[in-house]
C-alpha cells in the first residue's frame, strides 16, 4: 500500500536559546545536534512535493530546538507559502523581539504554537531554564492583539506544574487563542512524569475552563494510535528521513536522506514499509516507550 504524505515536518535547526529539562536536545548527544538543515536540498524537496491544491499539505517548521534560529527561517516560510503549503512552527517566543514574530505572521505563517508550562518564574527555572516569564507574557499579549486566531498554546503538564494550571488559565483566557493543548511530561526512560491522581486533577480543572476556544487534553493510550510513519514525512537537521516527531537522531534509525533520490520512493521504500509492518505487529523496538504505540499495535491486530 502506498503511503501518502499529508504533512512535512522539518527540523530546521537542532539548537535552542533555552534549556528545557524534558527536551532531547539537553538530554542526549547525537550527530545532528547543533546542525541546521541545508537550504537548497530542502527547497528542492518542497518543490518536488508541491501541493496540488493550496494548503492541502502541512509544512511544520520545527523539530528539536528553536526553529526561528535558522538564519534562513523567513525564506523557508516565504517559499513554503508561495508553493501552497499550510505553514506552522513552534517557538518559545524568546529568541527574537516581538516585532520579528509578528513579521512571520504578517508574511503568512498559518499557525504559531507557543510552549508555556507555567507563568511562575521560579517554577519555570525548574522546567524551561532561561525563560523570562514577563517577556514571554509581554510577547504573547502583543501578538494576540493582531493574530489571536493564529496562536496555539502548548503546555507540558507534570507533577510539579499541575497546581499552577489555574494561574496559567487566568492569563491565557485574556489572549483569545485558537487552541490550548496539554500533554503529559514524558521522562527519558519512557515513563510519564505525572501521577494518575494529578491526571484526574487536570481533567477536573480543564472542565472548568469553558471560555477557552478549544481545549485539548493529553491523548491516553486507550484513546488513539500513531499514524505518523504513514502520512508525515519527518526530516532531521541533516536531511535524514525519520519515523516520527520523537526521534531525530538518524543513527538510531533512518530511511534515507533527501539528497539520495526521489522522496516518494524513499517514503515508500522496502525498509520503511518493513518498519511500518513491524510497528503494526508490536515488534518495532524503538516504539516501545511511546505513549501512542501500544494501542496502535492492538488496533492493527483486531
Amino acid at each position: 500500500m502506498k503511503n501518502n504524505i499529508q504533512s512535512i515536518h522539518l527540523e530546521l535547526i537542532s539548537k535552542c536559546n533555552l534549556k528545557c529539562v524534558h527536551c532531547e536536545l539537553n538530554r542526549n548527544s547525537y550527530e545532528s545536534k547543533g546542525n541546521k538543515i541545508n537550504f537548497e536540498d530542502t527547497i528542492n524537496l518542497l518543490k518536488e512535493l508541491k501541493p496540488k491544491e493550496k494548503n492541502s499539505i502541512s509544512l511544520i517548521l520545527q523539530g528539536v530546538g528553536e526553529a526561528t534560529l535558522h538564519p534562513q527561517f523567513e525564506e523557508f516560510l516565504k517559499i513554503g507559502i508561495e508553493l501552497g503549503y499550510r505553514v506552522s512552527t513552534t517557538s518559545n517566543l524568546l529568541a527574537w523581539k516581538k516585532n520579528k514574530y509578528k513579521s512571520f505572521l504578517d508574511i503568512g505563517l498559518n499557525l504559531l504554537t507557543v510552549s508555556v508550562d507555567t507563568i511562575n518564574q521560579e517554577l519555570t527555572e525548574k522546567t524551561r531554564k532561561g525563560t523570562n516569564v514577563e517577556k514571554l507574557k509581554e510577547n504573547l499579549i502583543y501578538l494576540s492583539q493582531y493574530y489571536s486566531e493564529k496562536l496555539y498554546i502548548y503546555t507540558v503538564v507534570s507533577d510539579i506544574t499541575i497546581d499552577y494550571i489555574d494561574e496559567l488559565y487566568e492569563f491565557i483566557k485574556q489572549l483569545n487563542v485558537q487552541k490550548w493543548q496539554f500533554i503529559y511530561l514524558l521522562n527519558e526512560n519512557g515513563t510519564q512524569g505525572i501521577s494518575k491522581e494529578n491526571k484526574n486533577k487536570l481533567a477536573k480543572k480543564v472542565d472548568k475552563f469553558k471560555d477557552i476556544n478549544n481545549l485539548v487534553l493529553p491523548i491516553e493510550q486507550n484513546e488513539s494510535y500513531c499514524q505518523q510513519p504513514f502520512n508525515i514525512l519527518h526530516i532531521n537537521a541533516m536531511g535524514y528521513i525519520m519515523p516520527c516527531c520523537l526521534y531525530w537522531d538518524h543513527n538510531l534509525i533512518n530511511f534515507g536522506n533527501i539528497r539520495d533520490k526521489n522522496i516518494n520512493l524513499q517514503f515508500n521504500s522496502i525498509k520503511f514499509n518493513t518498519f511500518r509492518k513491524e510497528m503494526s505487529l508490536g515488534k518495532a523496538e524503538i516504539c516501545t516507550t511511546c505513549t501512542l504505540y501500544k494501542p496502535y499495535a492492538k488496533n492493527m491486530d483486531n
